[in-house]
Parts: C-alpha cells; sequence; structure tokens
C-alpha cells in the first residue's frame, strides 16, 4: 500500500489504513498530520512582522510559493472544527452530514460534496473537508524534504571552525 512507503504516514496511521485498528485512529492521524503541516506552515508562510523570516527560511530551506506546505484550509478545518460545524449547519443544501470517513469521493450517492466534513480517500491518501482537499502523500514528501534540508544547513552550521562540509562527508564523497 501507498502507506507503507512513507513511515512518517505509518507514525500517523498506525495500521489503521490497513483496518487493523479502529477506524478513530485515522482521523487522529489525519488530524495530528494535518495540524502539524500546519505549524510548519506557519512558520514558513508566516505573514506580517514576521514574513520577513519567513522568506528567509524559505529561501534558505529551497521552499517554493507553491508548496504543498503552503495551504492551511484544510488542516485549519480540522484544527477549527467547532467554526465549520456552524457554518456547515447555516449553508447545507439538503442538511446531510457525512463525518469522519475513509472512503472514496462518492461512494455515497446524493452526497454534496460540502457535506463531507472529515474524509480520507484510502486510494489517493487526499483528506477533503468540505469540498476543499489536501494530498497527504505531496505534503508527507516536501516536510520530509524540507526536514532534511534543514538538517544539512544546522550541520554546516554547526561544523567547527575550518572544517570543510567535504571532509564530514561519508565514504563516497557525497554529502546527506
Amino acid at each position: 500500500s501507498s502507506v507503507n512507503r512513507f513511515p512518517f504516514i505509518e507514525l500517523s496511521f498506525p495500521k489503521s489504513m490497513e483496518n487493523s485498528k479502529p477506524r478513530s485512529a485515522s482521523f487522529r492521524g489525519q488530524g495530528q498530520l494535518l495540524i502539524a503541516g500546519g505549524n510548519l506552515s506557519k512558520i514558513l508562510f508566516a505573514g506580517g512582522v514576521r514574513k520577513g523570516r519567513s522568506v528567509d527560511l524559505r529561501v534558505a530551506l529551497s521552499v517554493s510559493d507553491a508548496s504543498p506546505i503552503a495551504s492551511r484550509e484544510v488542516r485549519n478545518s480540522f484544527e477549527h472544527f467547532d467554526e465549520r460545524l456552524e457554518a456547515w449547519a447555516a449553508s447545507s443544501k439538503r442538511r446531510n452530514i457525512v463525518d469522519s470517513n475513509v472512503i472514496p469521493p462518492g461512494a455515497i450517492v446524493g452526497i454534496d460534496p460540502e457535506d463531507y466534513l472529515r474524509n480520507l480517500d484510502p486510494v489517493t491518501l487526499a483528506v477533503t473537508f468540505r469540498g476543499e482537499r489536501v494530498e497527504i502523500v505531496p505534503l508527507v514528501e516536501e516536510a520530509a524534504r524540507i526536514h532534511n534540508s534543514a538538517e544539512r544547513a544546522l550541520a554546516v552550521l554547526m561544523m567547527p571552525p575550518g572544517l570543510s562540509v567535504r571532509e564530514t562527508a561519508p565514504r563516497g564523497g557525497e554529502v546527506q
């Protein structure tokens, strides 16, 4: 399964995608994963007085404006579920609600996309909330790439004076 390709996802969805844990584990996992991504986004895409620092970090870590980390809409919906539920109650046309499901889109006939609150597509690992969608795999891949870039940058900063990056590289000469 695609879950097994990404150890970080396995930490967030411990075997729940293989039906060996209750469905609630999937939602704890996806919520935690999305909120962690949102926190990373707040650091890298801050506004106001922190915008300059965020731009500097994005440049240093090679994070583009089109990064999957940039968007927080679905993640914010998990964090502010109460507000989103009130918005659903005020705007739902048919008053159907489908929440906390692990099903592909359209699996339930007659439900508007806006009436799915927290849904995980088990095939694509995309999370949707009221029609907004975030794909988990690109989010995790980008977080892992940023983590690796930060570790490399930190290693250079922590290097003793006079020691070069090449001198600390493993055999074979590649800097990790």
